[in-house]
Order: C-alpha cells, then sequence, then structure tokens
C-alpha cells in the first residue's frame, strides 16, 4: 500500500512538472529590453559606490575636519553629471547621488558641489531642491565635515 502511494506521489509530481513545464514561454523582445534596463541602472547604482571613499577599518570614532566654509546638503536627481568647471561641455568628474553637499556659490546657472571624493565641481543650479528622504519622510540631510584623508564629505542624516 505504502508503495503504491510513493508511485502515485510521483506520478502527480512528474504531471505537475510537466505542466509547469509547458507554461514556459521563450523571453520576448520586451523582456529582453527590460532586462537591459535593469542591467544598465544596476552598472550606475555600482559606479557611484565606487566613487565613495571606503569606510575607515578602525573601531574608533572618526575624527572630522570642519569645512573652511559653509557646506549643506540640498537633494538632487540621482545619476546626474557633476562637471569639472561650470559649463556643460566641460569633463564630468562624478555623478550625484540623491543628495549633495553645496556652497551655494553660483556661477553662470551652476552651483558648486562637493563630489563624494572631495573635489569641487558643479551642477545646474536648477537640478538642486530640498533633500526629500523617500523612505523615511521628515529626515533632515546635513554635511557633519569633511574626512581628513581626502576632504570628502560626510553626510549626517537626522
Amino acid at each position: 500500500m505504502a508503495l503504491r502511494m510513493g508511485w502515485k506521489a510521483a506520478g502527480a509530481a512528474a504531471l505537475a512538472a510537466v505542466g509547469i513545464a509547458s507554461s514556459a514561454q521563450a523571453q520576448t523582445p520586451e523582456d529582453i529590453a527590460r532586462l537591459d534596463r535593469f542591467s544598465r541602472d544596476r552598472g550606475r547604482a555600482l559606479a557611484l559606490t565606487h566613487q565613495l571613499a571606503p569606510p575607515i577599518s578602525s573601531g574608533t570614532p572618526e575624527r572630522l575636519v570642519q569645512p573652511e566654509r559653509l557646506w549643506v546638503c540640498k537633494g538632487t536627481q540621482p545619476g546626474l553629471p557633476i562637471y569639472s568647471s561650470p559649463d556643460r561641455t566641460s569633463a564630468p568628474m562624478g555623478v550625484t547621488q540623491d543628495f549633495v553637499a553645496t556652497s551655494g556659490a553660483t556661477v553662470g546657472g551652476f552651483v558648486q558641489v562637493m563630489g563624494y571624493n572631495g573635489r569641487l565641481g558643479f551642477v545646474p543650479a536648477n537640478s538642486l531642491g530640498p533633500y526629500i528622504n523617500t523612505v523615511k519622510p521628515g529626515v533632515q540631510c546635513t554635511v557633519e565635515g569633511l574626512r581628513r584623508r581626502d576632504n570628502s564629505p560626510v553626510f549626517g542624516f537626522h
């Protein structure tokens, strides 16, 4: 009796597997385009992480340097180029995340920002606005200071 039940269960599993396999479909051009878009988006996200300074390896708190002038955190669209000079034809030196450190200095429609690697660059003034945390509304972004080793900004979210 137990042996017959085993064969019945195996037969049911085989029928289910055939049913699942017959419902599988080939990828459509739309599926392939969607996967390509996901791959490009993932590549952009990885590029953002490569321009950030590596974390401090020690367990002691990092001592920050206070900047010579005021830098504030502003919201922006992720993936926009940070230009090396206030001109759209200048070489990009990085891309934005959803926040940047800015001094507020404006030159020809561009605002000076501090790149995530500590270098100064420019973004179009109309691309900045208040920082809005989409995960936890009400959280504010601040520039806490600069890292001693490379002058990269350290952001705080409170």
